[in-house]
Order: C-alpha cells, then sequence, then structure tokens
C-alpha cells in the first residue's frame, strides 16, 4: 500500500539534494617526477600571500623544503647512478607527503567553497559526492504489463542503496504532496490500480546511509 501523505511524509520526501563536498584532486601518480616539480611549484606560487589562506600554514613551509630537496635529487639523478636515483625516489615520496598534507588543510580552509580551493593552486575533484551519498538513478524505464491499471517500474541497479523508492501522481504533477510512494528492495516494481486511460508521472530514488534523496528523471506514461 503507499505511504500516507501527511506531512511527516512529505517533508522527508521534500528532502533536497546537498551541495556536493568540494575535495582536492590529488592525481599523484598520473604526474611524472617534471609535472610534479611544476604543479608543486604552482601551489606554493599561488598559495604564498593568498588571503585565503593566511600564513602561518606549516603544510606549505613543509612543502617548499620537500620541493628543494626533490629538484637537488632529480639534478644529481642526471648522473645516472641507481643511488642517485633511490635518493631521488625516496626525496619524491617525502614530497607527495607534503603534497597531500597541504591538500587536507585547503579542503578545510575551503570550507565547502569551490572558488577558495582554486585559488590555492591544486584542482578539484569532478563530480565529487558525500560519502554515502547514492547516484542519481538512471535508466529509469515504464512498461504496461497485460493487466490493466498496471506498470512495471525499473531503474539500473543503484551502488550501495538499500532500497528503493517509487513514486507516481497523476500528471501533469502540480503538489509534491501527489505522489503516491511505494518501496521495495528490488530495483523493479509492479504498480497496480492506476486508473486505465489516464496519464501518470513515475520516479525513482535509491535510500541509503544518507538522508538526502536523489531522485531519477520522471517518465511519463498513460496506462491502458
Amino acid at each position: 500500500m503507499p505511504f500516507g501523505n501527511g506531512p511527516g511524509i512529505t517533508k522527508f520526501l521534500n528532502i533536497t539534494i546537498m551541495n556536493k563536498i568540494v575535495k582536492v584532486a590529488l592525481r599523484l601518480s598520473e604526474m611524472n617526477d617534471e609535472a610534479l616539480e611544476v604543479k608543486a611549484q604552482s601551489i606554493i606560487q599561488e598559495m604564498t600571500d593568498n588571503a585565503n589562506f593566511p600564513a602561518p600554514i606549516p603544510e606549505l613551509d613543509a612543502m617548499k623544503t620537500a620541493l628543494t630537496a626533490f629538484q637537488a635529487a632529480l639534478v644529481k639523478q642526471k648522473s645516472g647512478s641507481k643511488a642517485d636515483t633511490a635518493a631521488k625516489n625516496a626525496a619524491r615520496v617525502v614530497l607527495q607527503n607534503a603534497y597531500r598534507a597541504l591538500a587536507s588543510v585547503v579542503e578545510v580552509k575551503s570550507n565547502n567553497d569551490l572558488s577558495i580551493l582554486l585559488t590555492s593552486g591544486f584542482e578539484a575533484r569532478k563530480n565529487a559526492t558525500p560519502a554515502g551519498r547514492l547516484e542519481k538513478p538512471a535508466d529509469l524505464k515504464v512498461t504496461l504489463t497485460d493487466k490493466p491499471g498496471s506498470v512495471k517500474v525499473s531503474v539500473s541497479k543503484i551502488e550501495r542503496a538499500v532500497s528503493y523508492m517509487f513514486q507516481y501522481a497523476l500528471s501533469p504533477v502540480t503538489d509534491e504532496t501527489q505522489w503516491k510512494t511505494l518501496t521495495g528492495t528490488s530495483r523493479s516494481k509492479t504498480i497496480d490500480g492506476l486508473e486505465p486511460g489516464r496519464s501518470y508521472m513515475f520516479r525513482v530514488a535509491g535510500v541509503g546511509s544518507d538522508p538526502a534523496i536523489v531522485y531519477s528523471d520522471t517518465v511519463t506514461r498513460i496506462v491502458a
């Protein structure tokens, strides 16, 4: 049976998608030695005398020291000895650790503001979402069954969803309380008791540990 449409369920269903959490894209494994050197130099330059990141920042000083040591190791490595290569690799590890530490500071001080984070010289992760936040349901399908007034609604599997929420309403929807809800642990649901010949709108959301509800796009079907 559908849930009631009282103020409690309406408030729950009206939860909006929160702002995405802004995090630094490290990409250390993608950078060779020269690229890492250039990127570290750029970050140090951008963060020095940056009003968004006022001194003192010990992690910034630590990266400056690590970069200087890494640059010296790069020069020595050109001699080609195994010992110099090992020393360069060790210096890179120190620089990478300093890079990560500074990135963590930037994330905190940016306070989830992308514009502030980008002034640091770091890049932001694309499509970052909070831990536990489910992705928007995709591939919503609404198909008629052989039974009058009945449809089958399905979506692609949503990672980390513990259940699915299926909603439907007569079209056009003018009020959020018009949506009726069915739930289940399967990513498909047969909905019965619809009025044949009427147009309905359908949408689906996953339910997980995060309280925010992310709905699929809506699909409209005329019920047979």
